[in-house]
């Protein structure tokens, strides 16, 4: 069954809040599962793939 965490956005500062949102989104994820990142919302001089590889960065943290 679909989970939905809808968070507020600003992933890329380093607070508890943005901690636990990552965790909450990583714990549940099984060995070879998939994640939908939907990055619309992005000032044009950011690209989906450096967001996307910064999200990734911090799941992995929160998983290991």
């Amino acid at each position: 069954m679909p989970r939905y965490i809808l968070h507020g956005g600003a992933t890329r500062i380093e607070n508890d809040a943005n901690r636990q949102f990552f965790q909450q989104m990583a714990k549940d994820i099984p060995q070879g599962g998939t994640w939908l990142g939907i990055y619309f919302a992005r000032p044009d001089l950011e690209t989906e793939n450096a967001t996307f590889q910064r999200d990734v960065h911090h799941f992995k943290l929160r998983v290991s």
